[in-house]
């Protein structure tokens, strides 16, 4: 019996004793979807566990499993599901949830069943064979690296830390790691954490790091989200992602790419929004070719493949050109973002739509003379992990770089690879 059905059904035993607290729990209840709705999913899902402790209900079931789905909780998501998908009123979504959880926690086999089981209720959705078909394949999967060692770095902390490239001698990475007290700070809703930010780290030695601090105000605002950079090849101009300080005609704040320039002296100008930009969709995760004549970026905006996608524009004498999305050879159904040019032209993406080990998986293709963009190849292990593996960087020569990936907790953590052997971690 699992650990999840074990609780179940001691909790069924104690329901009578709770019997007074109804009310109290019906208004966390209330609570709870309240926050579903607005997306704090962080802030739903304790008070969703507190209701099925009471009382095992499908309908909360299925919103908590949906939270922990969205927080990247997938252990937590395959102990719930191992008792809900038993349920005869469980939604079908859920069959394909479960298998996500199960390829995630490295079940391929079970997992496979549940995705066939629910693309032959839900024949429509492509995804589920993609994924069936995924769990049969994640064992051949040739290396694109081979030799491929990596090491995980030692300034990761307890939330995400991901997107870490070169930077003045040191690193600049994303992460939603707490900046210090600050009188009005606040969580974002979605994860419940402090939002996402620029850090630097310096090297000290060839295994320590300075401690992490937020860079310039320049870049980073209180309570908006700002990572995922890219920085053209001269140096000059750096890309990066960050929610509007205004609402648009939805009231959201969406995610845009905004650019500064580097000043005389050095110092950087005020961060200006993309001249292709538009604040009534979501535009982020610039990557800039290494000629600086295209640029890529993700975007859930309509006239995709689906979910999140590629897009791509091109410099003009005028400005930048309408943007337009990539290859259907590259964008899926599933999610596609993360882009990210390295030196000689290859773009490297995460996609949870092309087959591989389960969760986002990194993938590279190339463009042609003629301008056709390639098959994406997996890249394989060590790269790959049956969880998110996100963000990746190489350097000029192609012998070492960084990528991160959730692949030792519910948090990305930022990792070191190198060609070299140096490396005295195994490869997974």
């Amino acid at each position: 019996m699992s650990k999840c059905k074990q609780f179940f059904l001691v909790i069924s035993f104690l329901v009578p004793l709770f019997s007074g607290a109804v009310h109290g729990q019906s208004a966390d209840l209330r609570k709870a979807n309240k926050w579903y709705k607005v997306r704090s999913y962080a802030k739903a899902a304790p008070l969703y566990e507190e209701a099925l402790r009471s009382r095992f209900k499908v309908s909360t079931a299925q919103k908590l499993a949906s939270c922990y789905r969205l927080t990247n909780a997938w252990t937590k998501a395959e102990a719930l599901l191992d008792t809900l998908i038993l349920e005869e009123r469980v939604h079908e979504d859920m069959w394909f949830l479960y298998g996500e959880a199960l390829m995630c926690n490295g079940k391929y086999d079970q997992a496979r069943d549940w995705f066939l089981k629910y693309a032959e209720a839900v024949p429509t959705d492509t995804l589920a064979m993609i994924r069936a078909n995924a769990c049969l394949i994640v064992g051949s999967i040739p290396p694109y690296f081979p030799g491929a060692r990596y090491k995980k770095l030692p300034f990761n902390s307890d939330e995400d830390d991901h997107a870490a490239m070169p930077w003045e001698g040191g690193l600049l990475f994303t992460s939603d790691r707490s900046p210090g007290v600050h009188l009005l700070k606040e969580k974002s809703q979605w994860t419940g954490r402090d939002y996402l930010a620029l850090f630097y780290t310096r090297p000290l030695t060839d295994s320590t790091w300075s401690q992490p601090e937020r860079t310039t105000s320049r870049f980073n605002e209180i309570n908006i989200n700002v990572g995922y950079t890219a920085l053209s090849a001269d140096s000059t101009t750096l890309y990066f992602t960050r929610n509007t300080q205004e609402p648009n005609k939805r009231g959201v704040y969406p995610l845009q790419i905004y650019e500064s320039t580097r000043e005389t002296g050095g110092s950087w100008s005020k961060p200006r929004p993309a001249g292709f930009s538009n604040p009534e969709i979501n535009m982020m995760h610039p990557a800039i070719s290494p000629d600086g004549q295209k640029l890529v970026f993700a975007s859930d905006r309509g006239k995709g493949e689906g979910g999140l996608d590629l897009w791509i524009v091109h410099r003009q004498q005028s400005g930048w050109s309408r943007a337009t999305p990539l290859s259907d050879r590259i964008n899926t159904a599933g999610h596609d973002g993360f882009p990210w040019f390295s030196a000689d032209g290859r773009l490297f993406f995460a996609s949870r739509g092309h087959p591989g080990f389960g969760g986002y998986d990194l993938f590279v293709t190339q463009q042609d003379s003629s301008g056709n963009w390639s098959d994406p190849v997996n890249l394989g292990l060590p790269f790959n992990s049956p969880l998110d593996d996100i963000t990746f960087y190489m350097n000029a020569d192609g012998t070492e770089g960084y990528f991160s990936s959730t692949r030792d907790g519910e948090d990305d953590d930022l990792y070191h690879w190198t060609l070299k052997g140096d490396s005295q971690e195994q490869m997974e």
